[in-house]
């Protein structure tokens, strides 16, 4: 018998470049670069893409587009608007 997928964990999922719009989207497409280049898996970089681009859309909305701009503090109200 194969293996059952985890619920939730998609075998589909496939890391996109971000439209590098701001600066922002920029540091988080040369990460997820940088990991790909350090042999993590397919995987792991298209979920942290999915991820980090719910998070750069998040900051544009709000004008967040220097990486210098992504405080702690702005980082604790991005988490507090998932739940």
């Amino acid at each position: 018998m194969g293996r059952r997928a985890k619920p939730g964990h998609s075998h589909r999922l496939i890391a996109r470049p971000m439209a590098a719009s701001t600066p922002v989207a920029v540091a988080v497409n040369d990460y997820l670069d940088a990991i790909a280049v350090q042999g993590y898996s397919p995987y792991t970089v298209a979920y942290r893409s999915r991820s980090l681009g719910y998070l750069v859309a998040w900051l544009g909305e709000r004008g967040i587009e220097h990486p210098g701009e992504v405080t702690a503090a702005v980082l604790e109200r991005y988490q507090r608007s998932l739940h």
